[in-house]
């Protein structure tokens, strides 16, 4: 739904994968898109300004941003103004740190920018939902970032 080149319904695939195989990934519960109640649990938090804590959190943790190419709610360009106009003390070094073409198998699958506890990567052809989208791609993604891997060509 927010990803401006799908012209087609949304693919839910992916839900069902996850229904037929819940047994084999070890999960009790079943699969569902979205929840009202949880959404409006969290809708004060949408227009919330967590710069502090993100500033905070990058002196202390690895953090890990991604976004999808085709995203149309979070656009990749607004994503990396934003982080080029974070105030922070590795600020200096992750606007020098060059993006890295991020490869699988040879194909381009989309590009990453690691400096200090800064992770951000672009998913190629996802929209605002990257695992859904490419799903390989994120499963790959969260392995770079939880193994602390920094060679993007596989």
């Amino acid at each position: 739904m927010y990803n401006f080149r799908n012209y087609e319904a949304v693919d839910l695939s992916f839900a069902t994968f996850l229904t037929k195989n819940k047994a084999e990934l070890g999960a009790d519960v079943d699969y569902i898109s979205g929840n009202d109640q949880i959404y409006a649990a969290f809708s004060d938090d949408i227009s919330r300004d967590f710069l502090t804590d993100l500033k905070i959190a990058l002196t202390e943790i690895k953090v890990l941003i991604y976004n999808g190419q085709q995203d149309v709610m979070v656009n990749n360009a607004g994503v990396m103004h934003f982080l080029n106009s974070l105030k922070w003390d590795g600020a200096k070094n992750w606007k020098k740190t060059p993006k890295t073409i991020w490869t699988i198998s040879s194909n381009v699958k989309g590009w990453a920018k690691v400096s200090g506890n800064l992770w951000y990567v672009l998913v190629n052809g996802a929209g605002h939902m990257v695992p859904t989208d490419q799903p390989e791609s994120a499963f790959r993604l969260f392995g770079h970032f939880i193994q602390n891997q920094h060679d993007w060509k596989q």
